[in-house]
This record gives C-alpha cells, structure tokens and sequence, in this order.
C-alpha cells in the first residue's frame, strides 16, 4: 500500500478514536442526551447505562490513540459499525430527527453526516486492516506532538460536522430561501 494512503488511513483512524473517546468523555460528564437515546430506542433510560457506554468508548478511543495495532484498529471499526447500525435503527424505529445522545447533545440527530463519517472510519479500518503491512504513528516526540495537535483539532472539527452543519445548513437554506423570496418582491 502507498506510504501516503497508509498514513491518511492512521489519520482518519485516529479521529475517529479521538471522536468516540470525546463522546465517552461526554457521556460520563452529561449523561442526559445519552439516556434521553437510550429511551427514544426503546432501551432503560438508565444514567449507569449511559455512563457504561461513555465508559466503554473512552476506553476504545484512548487504547487506538495509546496502542495503534490490528486488534485496536478492528475493534475500533467494529465500534463505528455498531453504532451506524445502532443510528440507522435509531431512525427507522423512531424517525428522522430521532436523538442520538452521541456527543452530549440533546436535541442532535442521527443524521446521514452521522452515517457517512462511521462508514468513513469503518471503510478506513477494513482497508488498512486488509492492505496496510503495519499500523504506525510518528515516534519522535516533537514530531508526535504535532500529530498530536492536528489529531485534536480534527477531532474537534469532527465534533462540530456532528453536531452543529446539519443544522448550520438547514439554517443557511432558510435564509437563503428568505432572501430569494424578499429578492423577488422588489
């Protein structure tokens, strides 16, 4: 596999283990968005149950971000195919616009920007899990801090695609609409 497909796969890989570390960390910190899911999904609505998850998240996150090897790298893919398959089910049983609760927002949806950005890291699991020789990160520290930060700030950036440019555009597409309309009458 190419040096440069290699490296973006670990890239996107360490986002998505940073995305789902934030929203274990979320979870502990704001159970609420979480539980309200939980019983939108016909699940107990359960703080204890919320906080496990938040738990088991972090935990998944942290050991790909600590420890990148196969084993992470696939349970970490694993992960992300659960919860499309989770938010897919989400809105088929409860309707679009159901809550998903994953990054502590209460009233944010499951939508298809939540869909396809688990279907990125779950493709960019099974592809360096089939093509990649090995997974690597930098080692030397400077060099490593960097990554560090530019992972961080993907992972922030992750967070604001999920839970704020579904709404950002639904926003922007009214306003444009309005403006049309008052564009028109002159």
């Amino acid at each position: 596999m190419d040096t440069f497909v290699a490296e973006l796969l670990v890239v996107i890989l360490s986002t998505g283990a940073g995305v789902l570390a934030l929203g274990g960390v979320l979870k502990l910190i704001q159970p609420r968005a979480a539980v309200n899911a939980l019983g939108a999904a016909r699940l107990p609505r359960s703080v204890a149950l919320a906080r496990l998850l938040g738990i088991t998240e972090l935990l998944i996150g942290a050991s790909w971000l600590a420890f990148p090897s196969r084993a992470t790298e696939l349970v970490l893919g694993g992960t992300y195919s659960m919860l499309l398959v989770v938010g897919i089910a989400l809105v088929v049983t409860v309707g679009p616009g159901a809550p998903c609760g994953c990054l502590g927002q209460s009233d944010a949806p499951f939508t298809a920007t939540h869909a396809i950005y688990n279907l990125t890291v779950v493709s960019a699991a099974v592809a360096s899990a089939m093509f990649s020789a090995s997974v690597t990160r930098p080692s030397e520290i400077p060099i490593l801090l960097v990554y560090g930060v530019a992972i961080g700030l993907a992972t922030y950036l992750s967070y604001l695609l999920l839970t704020e440019f579904d709404g950002a555009a639904r926003a922007f597409e009214g306003s444009r609409q309005r403006a049309l309309s008052q564009t028109l009458e002159f």
